[in-house]
Formats: C-alpha cells, sequence, structure tokens
C-alpha cells in the first residue's frame, strides 16, 4: 500500500512554525506535551531571543521538507545559570509551543553572558 502527501501540505505544517513563531528559548526542562506556562514558567527559560519569519529558511527539499532556524540569533543577557537540555520554538502571541527539539551541546549558560542559537533544523518527511 503506497503512502504520500503533497509536498504543499508538509510545507504548511513547517510554514506554520515560520509565520507564528518569535520567540526561541534555551530551557531547563521539558516533557513531551508540557504546555506553554509550563515551559516558560519560573525559571525554566535559561535564555531567550526575539526571531521573526526572516530567521528561518525554508521549507525546502525534495521527499523530504526542511525548516531551518538561520545562526547567529543572540541573547545579550541569559536570564539564569544552569544546562538546558531543550530549545523551544514559542509564539507568545498565543501561547503556544511550536516546536521543541533536544539541545546537545552540553554547553552551561550563565546569568547575564550572551547565548548564541545555533542553526536548528526541522523536517517534514513524506509517510512511511
Amino acid at each position: 500500500m503506497a503512502k504520500w502527501v503533497n509536498a504543499d501540505v508538509l510545507d504548511a505544517a513547517l510554514n506554520n512554525i515560520k509565520n507564528n513563531c518569535n520567540a526561541v528559548a534555551a530551557i531547563l526542562a521539558y516533557t513531551a506535551g508540557d504546555s506553554y506556562a509550563t515551559v516558560t514558567g519560573g525559571s525554566n527559560v535559561l535564555a531567550q531571543v526575539a526571531v521573526t519569519s526572516a530567521d528561518f529558511t525554508g521549507p525546502s527539499g525534495s521527499t523530504s521538507r526542511a525548516l531551518t532556524l538561520n545562526s547567529g540569533k543572540q541573547d545579550t543577557a541569559a536570564n539564569a545559570d544552569g544546562n538546558p537540555t531543550h530549545i523551544a520554538f514559542l509564539d507568545t502571541v498565543n501561547s503556544k509551543v511550536l516546536w521543541v527539539t533536544d539541545e546537545t551541546s552540553a554547553n552551561s549558560i550563565t546569568t547575564g553572558n550572551p547565548v548564541t542559537f545555533p542553526s536548528l533544523v526541522y523536517t517534514s518527511n513524506q509517510p512511511t
């Protein structure tokens, strides 16, 4: 049995992130399905930077479609000390968590220090 989805459908999901994400945050903890209040509450956010759709490249690709956060976005002064475990892409206007990915650099963040967010890629694939 063959499965397939049009690239426009894959792009629609990626464009939702691109068009609605206005902040990216390095966070201490995340469990699948955590609410916006949990993700952004208390001292969970170590660093956060504002973004616009211009900070993303894509969606692009052939069989799979990809959306990339361009590198170099910087929070000039981190909110708190800690070792982030995840990066959260947020819609702060509508209080939504749009995408969460692992933070794998193992870099420690220190309050007041600058934090530069890396290039991150989200891929939307054909069904299998």
